[in-house]
């Protein structure tokens, strides 16, 4: 059976656009999520716009960290991995339903956002030894 050209060349021309759909995607995430806590030089090729939006978060995110790291070295009552596995346990559903409970409900104080965490995603450590610091480092803005 002889296949069509054109019908050959619009197939791989789908396979194409797809695969570098997936790609990009694949790639881009991990590429952002690279540059956000590297204190490296952004890659060249990223677009302007991720770049600033890259620039705006970089501190924030690098800052958070340090002050986990912090916290938790000084408490000595949580791990790393403990930590670690905590995040990888987050389900989307939980990130959603976390949007959902602050969409919902008035936020006056930091307090709240802290405490709305700490029952939307329950971890196996006291996570009140992390409350100073976020004090310190969250505010309302």
């Amino acid at each position: 059976m002889k296949l069509n050209k054109p019908l050959l060349v619009v197939g791989l021309l789908i396979a194409l656009a797809i695969s570098g759909y997936i790609g990009f995607k694949y790639y881009m995430e991990r590429m952002i999520a690279n540059a956000i806590v590297s204190s490296n030089e952004l890659p060249a090729y990223l677009p302007e716009k991720v770049k600033e939006k890259v620039m705006k978060v970089r501190v924030p995110v690098n800052q958070g960290a340090d002050v986990i790291i912090t916290t938790m070295h000084e408490s000595k009552k949580v791990t790393l991995d403990q930590i670690l596995n905590a995040i990888d346990n987050v389900t989307e559903e939980q990130a959603y339903a976390m949007l959902e409970s602050l969409n919902k409900t008035k936020v006056e104080n930091t307090d709240q956002v802290f405490d709305l965490a700490k029952k939307q995603f329950p971890v196996d450590f006291d996570v009140e030894i992390f409350r100073k610091a976020y004090h310190q480092k969250v505010s309302m803005d």
